[in-house]
């Protein structure tokens, strides 16, 4: 891709690059002050789903890269990986496991993938925004056209992980206390930060592989620019 032939895919590259950031960017802000799933859960499935599809098929075609291949063509994307984040995301983090020896801090890269494979959050997550990624932005829809969908939708999904993370971590939910008000809202951010703190890490996995040489010369070069590492 250095060719100057390639110097449209050079643009494309970079822009996307810049649209990961900036997805993550406007999700962990909506993320972090997430409130009414009427209001907010909309946005962050489409900026979350968004930024790790398109971070996850940016590293396998990197990879591709890496290994001397061209770029998967728009068929092997859409027909073979489609919107499935979670296989993507499963076929990520195995090139980084195969190839962590390749890091300049292999250690740490190691380390991160562990940290992220016993991430239960990261796990519902990622399975959340890939149903919403795949069928669920139009669930709502299929019901109006009475062909309603048999899979739960993306925010029950949401709902059941927000649910056993307030039971898991939550000791302020008696409903008479006299400041419930005040504890909703305090759990609530509490519950915000621990899911923005778990997807930041999934993402720091990423980064960091791109920049420490697991991914490859190209994405170690776009990996400054990635700005997923804060």
């Amino acid at each position: 891709m250095s060719n100057p032939v390639d110097l449209r895919k050079l643009h494309a590259l970079s822009h996307e690059v810049d649209a990961v950031s900036a997805l993550f960017r406007h999700g962990f802000a909506i993320l972090s002050e997430y409130r009414f799933a009427s209001r907010d859960a909309e946005p962050v499935f489409v900026c979350l789903a968004g930024g790790c599809e398109k971070l996850l098929k940016l590293t396998v075609g990197l990879h591709e890269l890496e290994l001397g291949r061209p770029w998967p063509p728009q068929g092997v994307m859409r027909n073979q990986w489609g919107h499935r984040i979670t296989k993507l995301d499963e076929r990520v983090r195995e090139i980084i496991n195969v190839r962590a020896s390749n890091s300049t801090a292999s250690g740490y890269v190691r380390g991160l993938l562990d940290e992220v494979a016993g991430d239960d959050i990261v796990t519902q997550v990622i399975a959340t925004v890939s149903r919403y990624a795949e069928k669920g932005r139009f669930y709502n829809l299929d019901a109006l056209g009475e062909t309603a969908q048999l899979q739960p939708s993306p925010s029950q999904l949401w709902n059941e992980l927000h649910e056993r993370l307030l039971e898991e971590r939550c000791d302020s939910l008696a409903p008479l206390a006299v400041n419930a008000d005040k504890a909703w809202e305090d759990d609530r951010r509490e519950l915000n930060g621990a899911i923005v703190d778990s997807m930041r890490r999934w993402c720091k996995l990423i980064a960091s592989a791109w920049m420490t040489g697991v991914i490859g010369s190209q994405a170690k070069t776009y990996a400054s620019q990635l700005e997923l590492l804060k």
